[in-house]
């Protein structure tokens, strides 16, 4: 009997509390849909900003994971403070992972489980370029929110590198007094201008002492600066005379290097995500052979493609053959010489060079920029003249329909500039990549400087093409037609624009003739040291973006000053004035084209970016990785 009334009683519970049960799934299941949808359908963050939880100031929305990916700029980190945080602490929380993904290590969680913190406090520094943020909210109590600033720094003096010191510890170095004053450099001039640490600049030393041994020394080694600066003056204990060593040539020095990193920094060691490795080579000697020197270029260059290392040359002592040497570094003012008695005079040279990236890219980047200011302002000001002379037009009778002289030519004078600068920004461009070829061995040492006197060059020879166009621009009469020009400057101003066309068909053979040449050049792989490579490889990205822009232009550029010579030639095919009327405002809206100048550069480097996400994502397997901001990291688009 009692088994019977409990299995009633527990059937009468089912039953009324089926409703509350049925009611409270209906909302567990509509909530994850809308709280996804209060997340940023774009996660990915760059450089600087602020992020807020969903709805901020507001109350975040119940049964809420929104992930934030942030990337910092190229060589730096990412330090987060928050300026607001009110949020349950028991059950909704905030975590920021170090790295590229949640699998990565937790930097600090506030609130949830396992947390021993329930709010921020101060400044959160990561070791990589990555984090993730992720915040999760359950389906009970919502409050106000989270707001935090994140900002790309340098945590560390000079930046946060990952060091290979690779000590010269053979016979080359000719005596145990420079053995040690290397290791005395190093340990109390070099190091010591670091900030040694687990988040700021790691250091791992591999000392050379024959030529198949080598004494290595790890990050967990040598925590400190002091820690370091004891190992390495240590080593006067592994290598009690140096002259009894082998000597040796520089391909073992450089094939040590690679396979360091290629097995025990990969091994032993883990990688900080984003933060860039760098191995400074100790040199005490000249290539024993042509082969000898080829092998070691091998190896230089295998450890700068395959394992994304900057490589850095000291050279020790007065008969080192510099030019050669230096072709085995990362790229001209990457090597540096000095006797064993002078070597204190490198650090700040050692130090600019382990936090400083080539500069060829910077060059082209001016060029991008200044043409998509200069269309975009040329689009601008059509906008302006149609729409002004749209409105006298509603205003007055057709016929009356007159704009001021002085008014018409306030609007050309700065609208032929933009229209002549894009076709001599197009020739400067050529001229850029033509010096970019020519130069490729050393092109990283011109900086911005070659970019802005170009610019300067050809905003020069604009301002001459708009005087010499519309010098004879008659200001006491009134213009039907603001966008078309009076028949007193249209001779000077056809021989301008023909010219003008003539220049840009040139250069538009010259810079394909130019890409081929690279294309070529980098396919057979004909460079001799690692700038060469890499110059020829933005070349030929640079040239892949100049090129259909260059194409785009020219079309529109022939096709509106076609229309414009044979406009009024073509009236006697309409019947009515304000039918042709209608025809020559549609064909001065032909120059619009450039609107869409900026958007074709958006969409090119969009899917150059996507092309490199694809390729990060199949090496490096995380969840997420850093696209390509161009402006940002065309420093490290080539790399």
């Amino acid at each position: 009997m009692l088994p019977f009334l409990l299995i009633i009683l527990l059937q009468t519970v089912d039953i009324a509390t089926h409703g509350v049960r049925e009611r409270a799934q209906r909302r567990l299941r509509v909530e994850p849909s809308e709280a996804t949808y209060a997340c940023p359908l774009n996660n990915d963050f760059y450089y600087n900003g602020v992020i807020s939880s969903p709805n901020y100031p507001n109350m975040y929305p119940p049964s809420t994971k929104c992930y934030y990916y942030i990337t910092a700029e190229p060589g730096k980190v990412l330090s987060f403070k928050f300026s607001q945080y009110d949020l349950e602490t028991c059950c909704d929380y905030v975590t920021i992972y170090d790295g590229p993904s949640v699998n990565n290590k937790i930097l600090a969680q506030f609130g949830g489980p396992k947390s021993n913190l329930t709010s921020p406090i101060g400044t959160y520094l990561t070791m990589t370029r990555n984090a993730v943020v992720t915040f999760q909210s359950n389906e009970v109590i919502q409050k106000s929110g989270f707001s935090f600033t994140y900002n790309s720094t340098l945590s560390a003096t000079p930046c946060n590198r990952d060091v290979l010191l690779v000590i010269n510890g053979m016979a080359a170095v000719g005596t145990q007094s420079n053995f040690q004053k290397q290791l005395q450099f190093i340990a109390n001039k070099l190091t010591p201008t670091w900030q040694i640490g687990a988040d700021k600049v790691r250091a791992m030393i591999a000392l050379l002492t024959g030529i198949n041994y080598s004494t290595i020394f790890g990050f967990e080694d040598m925590p400190t600066n002091s820690n370091l600066s004891q190992t390495v003056l240590s080593l006067t204990n592994k290598v009690p005379d140096v002259t009894q060593n082998n000597k040796t040539d520089l391909e073992c020095l450089f094939r040590y290097t690679h396979d360091l990193l290629d097995k025990m920094w990969k091994k032993d060691f883990d990688r900080r995500d984003g933060i860039e490795q760098v191995a400074i080579v100790f040199v005490a000697s000249n290539a024993n052979s042509e082969q000898d020197f080829y092998k070691a270029m091998e190896f230089s260059h295998l450890t700068r493609t395959a394992e994304d290392t900057k490589i850095i040359i000291v050279g020790m002592g007065n008969s080192l053959e510099q030019q050669q040497i230096s072709q085995l570094a990362y790229a001209n003012g990457f090597a540096f010489f000095s006797g064993y008695d002078q070597l204190d005079s490198l650090v700040s040279s050692i130090n600019d060079a382990l936090c400083r990236g080539l500069n060829s890219q910077l060059v082209f980047s001016l060029f991008v920029r200044s043409l998509v200011v200069i269309n975009s302002l040329h689009s601008v000001l059509l906008i302006i003249i149609a729409a002004t002379q749209f409105l006298i037009w509603r205003l007055n009778q057709p016929c009356d329909a007159l704009l001021s002289s002085t008014v018409c030519f306030a609007f050309r004078l700065p609208l032929m500039f933009c229209f002549l600068m894009s076709s001599l920004l197009h020739c400067g461009m050529s001229i850029e990549r033509s010096l970019a070829t020519v130069f490729k061995n050393n092109y990283a040492d011109y900086t911005s400087t070659s970019g802005y006197f170009i610019i300067s060059v050809m905003t020069c020879l604009g301002i001459l093409f708009v005087v010499a166009a519309l010098h004879k621009w008659p200001l006491g009469v009134p213009n039907i037609y603001c966008s078309g020009a009076p028949n007193e400057v249209l001779m000077d101003l056809s021989m301008v624009t023909a010219t003008l066309g003539i220049l840009e068909l040139i250069a538009f053979i010259y810079m394909l003739g130019l890409f081929f040449v690279n294309l070529r050049q980098l396919k057979a792989q004909n460079y001799s040291n690692l700038q060469r490579k890499s110059q020829l490889t933005e070349n030929v990205a640079a040239f892949k973006l100049i090129l259909p822009l260059h194409i785009f232009h020219m079309i529109f550029f022939v096709s509106f000053h076609s229309v414009g010579a044979y406009l009024f030639k073509l009236k006697s095919m309409f019947s009515s004035e304000t039918g042709f009327r209608g025809f020559v405002a549609a064909a001065y809206l032909i120059p619009l084209y450039t609107f869409l100048s900026p958007l074709i550069v958006h969409q090119i480097l969009r899917r150059g970016a996507q092309m490199r996400k694809r390729r990060l994502t199949a090496v490096r397997h995380v969840e997420k990785n850093e696209k390509d901001v161009y402006f940002g990291m065309y420093q490290e688009l080539w790399k």
